[in-house]
């Protein structure tokens, strides 16, 4: 569920590329079922992909394969910004139970992205009703620059 993103410029050097490149040379699928395995694979990889312009933030995502419920998160529907979105809520309070922690602990740093229109202070104070000062404390904003 927690994945670490990695950083490239170019696909063409992933692992994933020599499958897709095999798949469609060959028409074969060396290490997933089917095709639609293999799909699955790539959506979630391309969750996880971002330009190597980003690599100094050593994001970690929380990611999923499925649409399963899984312990600590559920799925649900939002409408966010007039338009419908398919978000992932998290249970902070039982996060982290199994590792005999708690989900502050997960959490080294929360980066709000560079063009967030995002207050900081009052997400902040978002994240402190919950509970979570802690959490609250560890926000930054990127100095990532763009191009």
């Amino acid at each position: 569920m927690f994945n670490r993103v990695f950083y490239t410029d170019s696909v063409i050097n992933e692992k994933y590329f020599d499958i897709i490149k095999k798949y469609f040379e060959t028409g074969k699928i060396d290490i997933y079922s089917s095709e639609e395995e293999l799909i699955k694979q790539l959506i979630y990889a391309g969750n996880l992909h971002k330009h190597k312009s980003f690599k100094n933030e050593y994001e970690v995502r929380i990611t999923t394969l499925d649409n399963k419920r899984q312990y600590g998160i559920e799925y649900a529907f939002k409408e966010i910004g007039n338009v419908v979105k398919k978000v992932l809520i998290l249970k902070t309070d039982i996060m982290g139970i199994p590792k005999g922690t708690s989900f502050e602990k997960l959490v080294d740093e929360v980066i709000i992205g560079p063009r967030s229109q995002q207050n900081i202070n009052i997400l902040q104070q978002y994240i402190c009703s919950y509970g979570l000062s802690d959490l609250a404390g560890k926000l930054t904003m990127s100095d990532c620059p763009l191009r």
